[in-house]
């Protein structure tokens, strides 16, 4: 019976343990340009590629573009992109769009349409005897796919494998403490007295702190992943 209860209780626990994880561990929200807010899903394998789904936010408008190493998918369209950096703050890339316009989008604020000379530099507009070319509204702006595709193409975080060994060390104890209290206290506390014996809170203690190990290791699991 006793161990059925413990059995039941550490079910209880760890219930609660993935709960709070599964809340903690809730998708980053990045704010981008132009109203824009972005969500990024874990990398996964599709048609052989390595893709993430960005969940774009805007004003007035939500959508999902699929984001792999060189095209953006959003409603069966495809935009092919080459990027030769990485971060936000610095970077240049080149945009291929459905209906053949061709765009780069850098860092500094500017946004050039090959086809209809089309230039707009932190804010101003400047024509060139051609007719300032007006982005179809079907289409997403070359801030949000720079956006995107720079989120979706960011680096990893690197995984440390003494992390893992520490967490594994930490639900290790916490289990050994909820399971047998009276083991864990003798080995905590109670080998630096001759003949002494736990008393009933002590043991509800040593239980409470494995309870508190293993959340702990579940929770700093969860944000390292």
């Amino acid at each position: 019976m006793q161990n059925k209860g413990r059995a039941l209780l550490l079910l209880i626990v760890l219930v609660a343990a993935l709960l709070l994880a599964g809340c903690v561990s809730d998708p980053k929200v990045h704010e981008g340009r132009e109203g824009f807010s972005y969500t990024v899903s874990k990398a996964y394998r599709l048609e052989g590629q390595r893709v993430r789904d960005v969940h774009c936010t805007g004003p007035d408008e939500k959508f999902v573009l699929i984001v792999g190493a060189d095209t953006v998918t959003r409603n069966g369209e495809v935009y092919e992109f080459s990027l030769s950096a990485r971060t936000r703050s610095a970077y240049s890339m080149l945009i291929n769009y459905p209906d053949g316009y061709q765009y780069t989008a850098d860092s500094d604020g500017m946004v050039t349409s090959s086809n209809a000379m089309f230039v707009r530099s932190k804010g101003r507009e400047s024509r060139e005897g051609f007719d300032v070319f007006e982005l179809d509204p079907q289409y997403p702006k070359p801030e949000i796919l720079a956006d995107a595709i720079l989120l979706a193409n960011a680096p990893e975080k690197e995984r440390n494998p003494l992390l893992y060994l520490m967490l594994l060390v930490l639900v290790g104890v916490g289990l050994f403490a909820l399971i047998k209290p009276e083991a864990s206290w003798r080995h905590s506390i109670g080998w630096q007295f001759r003949n002494a014996e736990p008393s009933d809170v002590a043991l509800i203690w040593q239980r409470v702190g494995g309870v508190i190990m293993i959340i702990m290791a579940i929770v700093l699991l969860a944000r390292a992943v």
